[in-house]
């Protein structure tokens, strides 16, 4: 059998794949790295593999009907929106992602940067350097435990999240329809519908996958509900929020600044980019999982997983499971 690293180049997250080589090698599974940018290659290199495991590349469903041999793809982090999952499922195809790798660095992340935006850290500091020495500028301050914090999409991340500012005394609020009643009691979240997290919270967390439904979930209709002087953050996906209505928000003083590690499009490179001109908005370049411990536990977890669906195993980080029943029930 053989296992492609499809994007081993897409971010320089790694620097080999050594714990990957061992792990499948030990199945006797044969790994090939590759750093493939297009769909010929794609096709071209991948087509006898039977896992594939992706850091990022775009695989849409024109390139999946020309893998014939693919059992598995595995998706290094927790978003899957760069594979179209439907045409995976269409042909037996298992799309995995590893939701638990960097739950901690994501959720201390997210909180960090809303601490920053509450506290104007960022904010100081860039205007100091334009020799505005002010305390008192820009917005607000409210004291750290007045404040409520909400969190669109209630998983292991946006519990992360939200244990940290429960610790410092805040208010917790969640939506999230997916999960019980029990978890948000065990967390000491009050469970609310969309609109009253957008009413009620000074900060939200966004913590959702990225999809047909979810793209620009937060958008000008959405801001205009949010409470006066809220705070953003986003740590999940860009694509999660129209950033010129975003913009547009903050000009309009309806929200007082935003944290975001993710970006549409990503990476940010046009300095003439509108954004820039913002000093309430604290930008991080999608490193919200980053820490020594998270590249290899991600890659053990990302080639174990390739090695349990390929000996017939449909681990829980599966997100097509029950269309892979289905298909196997069939076959």
């Amino acid at each position: 059998m053989k296992a492609v690293v499809v994007d081993s180049k897409i971010i320089d997250l790694f620097t080999d794949f050594s714990i990957e080589k061992r792990i499948l090698g030990e199945a006797g599974i044969e790994l090939a790295v590759e750093n493939i940018t297009n769909p010929a290659d794609y096709v071209r290199l991948c087509r006898d593999a039977e896992a594939l495991l992706l850091i990022g590349l775009q695989t849409p469903r024109a390139v999946i009907e020309q893998l014939p041999a693919c059992r598995v793809i595995v998706r290094y982090g927790v978003g899957y929106d760069a594979v179209d999952v439907a045409a995976c499922s269409e042909r037996g195809i298992a799309v995995c992602n590893v939701p638990d790798a960097g739950t901690y660095e994501v959720g201390s992340h997210a909180f960090a940067l809303a601490l920053d935006c509450l506290r104007k850290i960022t904010c100081y500091d860039r205007r100091i350097r334009k020799g505005d020495w002010h305390a008192g500028s820009g917005y607000k301050i409210r004291r750290l435990c007045e404040n409520t914090f909400g969190y669109c999409g209630f998983g292991n991340i946006g519990r992360a999240a939200a244990r940290f500012a429960g610790l410092l005394g805040c208010r917790l609020i969640a939506y999230d329809p997916f999960v019980s009643d029990e978890i948000f009691a065990s967390a000491g979240a009050t469970r609310v519908s969309f609109d009253e997290l957008l009413a009620q919270a000074d900060v939200i967390s966004i913590h959702t996958p990225l999809n047909a439904k979810t793209y620009h979930l937060f958008a000008q209709e959405q801001f205009m509900k949010m409470k006066q002087g809220a705070i953003l953050v986003n740590t999940s996906r860009g694509g999660l929020v129209d950033r010129e209505a975003l913009m547009d928000a903050i000009d309009a003083g309806i929200v007082a600044a935003a944290g975001l590690d993710v970006h549409e499009p990503e990476p940010l490179t046009d300095l003439n980019d509108r954004i820039f001109q913002y000093d309430t908005i604290v930008l991080t370049p999608h490193s919200a999982t980053e820490s020594t411990a998270y590249a290899p536990t991600l890659q053990e977890l990302v080639a174990r997983t390739a090695v349990a669906v390929l000996g017939g195993e449909l681990p829980a980080n599966v997100i097509n499971r029950e269309a892979i029943l289905k298909f196997r029930q069939k076959a």
